[in-house]
């Protein structure tokens, strides 16, 4: 019988990554995502726990993830489980879960985020930091007999 290493997730990137080179040259990223997890336990009470979890991808499944994702973007990864082992300058072992990611999916882009924030200044649905554009591009009236009723 042959083995199976096989993980899916669905998360969100935890921040923006780089786009880095092998000794090959061949194109790597890694990043983290964020999959939640929520229950509610036997006395009706909601909770919610993060998982990160190390993503790494490799040729043109990184480049188009560098040019299409970032923070905030939601994806689903295909791809199998990797433990890496190494000694740091002090000779203790260290450990490290890795998925190298197959194939990517992307709920959401880049493009699709920064629209989606466009979109929210307009209806009036802000974040923090969203009151400088609000008091730029649409300032108020000195006084309520300039209002047109």
């Amino acid at each position: 019988m042959s083995n199976l290493n096989t993980v899916l997730l669905m998360g969100n990137i935890g921040q923006d990554f780089e786009l880095r080179q092998t000794r090959n040259g061949n194109d790597m990223c890694l990043f983290n995502i964020a999959v939640n997890e929520t229950w509610v336990d036997t006395n009706g009470q909601k909770h919610q726990k993060v998982y990160w979890h190390k993503i790494r991808c490799y040729g043109r499944t990184a480049a188009n993830a560098f040019e299409y994702l970032g923070k905030g973007c939601q994806i689903i990864v295909n791809g199998a489980l990797k433990t890496e082992e190494w000694e740091d300058r002090e000779g203790r072992p260290n450990t490290v879960t890795v998925v190298t990611a197959n194939e990517l999916t992307y709920m959401t882009t880049k493009a699709s985020l920064q629209k989606r924030r466009e979109k929210n200044l307009v209806y009036g649905k802000f974040q923090e930091g969203d009151e400088e554009y609000f008091d730029e591009h649409m300032p108020m009236a000195d006084d309520d007999e300039d209002i047109p009723l």
